[in-house]
């Protein structure tokens, strides 16, 4: 597989299923513990979360989204925007669950920064260079949104997202303890960063 043989795009409001799905993928089953409580009946975590999506109310939005496409099938997505000034910033840690506060605390450090929050690849496409794909686009999101330095999470279990990461020329620059979350072992949480490389 080589480049030409993956299509980036913007996501659109027919993409917001798939967001829900990689997202659970890239949360580890966070984001659904947290669509629960506006799950309607009948309705799966995936179609709660694709409503989610679907709002202008919240930063996990498909307007935030980058699809991959192989094939014509949505193969991975990106979800990134650039954080507020730490003044216009609502959000306080205190208000979070703990699992989700080191998190908060972690992202106000690179205030008006691109946020990477979520890459995530469906596991038939993995291997494949998408999550690749996206990630070389990510200087040029960054530059759109007027922001200097990209910022991104990565889990400390997960070693190979912090290697596939750190060859991209991110780097740790801080972490906090995390407590274990109702689908996720209690750990460390990283905070990676790099600045955006000009066109």
């Amino acid at each position: 597989m080589n480049a030409d043989d993956i299509v980036i795009r913007r996501a659109g409001p027919d993409d917001c299923l798939a967001i829900a799905e990689l997202a659970q993928l890239a949360s580890e089953g966070i984001m659904g513990y947290f669509w629960k409580a506006s799950r309607r009946p009948g309705e799966t975590l995936a179609q709660a979360g694709a409503r989610h999506a679907a709002s202008k109310l919240d930063s996990f939005t498909y307007r935030n989204a980058w699809i991959a496409c192989k094939d014509a099938r949505v193969a991975a997505m990106l979800l990134g925007f650039r954080l507020p000034a730490a003044a216009d910033n609502p959000e306080r840690a205190d208000d979070f669950p703990p699992y989700i506060q080191p998190m908060v605390e972690l992202e106000q450090i690179v205030a008006e920064s691109f946020f990477v929050d979520m890459l995530a690849t469906y596991p038939q496409f993995r291997g494949l260079g998408v999550g690749s794909g996206l990630m070389a686009r990510v200087d040029d999101f960054a530059r759109a949104a007027g922001a200097s330095l990209i910022s991104l999470l990565v889990f400390g279990h997960n070693s190979g997202a912090l290697r596939f990461y750190r060859r991209l020329g991110f780097e740790p620059v801080e972490s906090r303890p995390i407590a274990a979350s109702p689908t996720t072992p209690a750990g460390e949480i990283l905070l990676l960063t790099r600045p955006t490389r000009p066109a």
